[in-house]
């Protein structure tokens, strides 16, 4: 489903996603720092019954961006001076 790569039919019996599985991701960073969204930050819904993969192909070499939904339930510090990106989970749901 354009723009998106992997997209699945997404239907249960009852209409609840709850208890479905999808695949663990983790993002790597230099400095061994890995980001492991859970599911609903990656898996988006991209129409009725069907759900993708969130994530899109960029031009290489060129400027990688992580969405804001990726972003969620996590704290995030851009400190720009000394070139820093720093994040940790957060328990916040606002």
């Amino acid at each position: 489903m354009d723009p998106f790569e992997y997209c699945y039919n997404w239907t249960s019996p009852s209409g609840q996603d709850a208890g479905v599985a999808v695949p663990k991701m983790a993002v790597h960073f230099a400095g061994a720092a890995r980001l492991e969204p859970p599911g609903k930050s990656y898996v988006i819904d991209a129409a009725p019954g069907v759900k993708c993969i969130g994530l899109q192909e960029g031009p290489w070499p060129g400027i990688s961006v992580i969405g804001n939904i990726l972003q969620q339930e996590h704290l995030w510090e851009f400190d720009i001076k000394n070139r820093r990106l720093r994040f940790q989970r957060s328990r916040c749901t606002h």
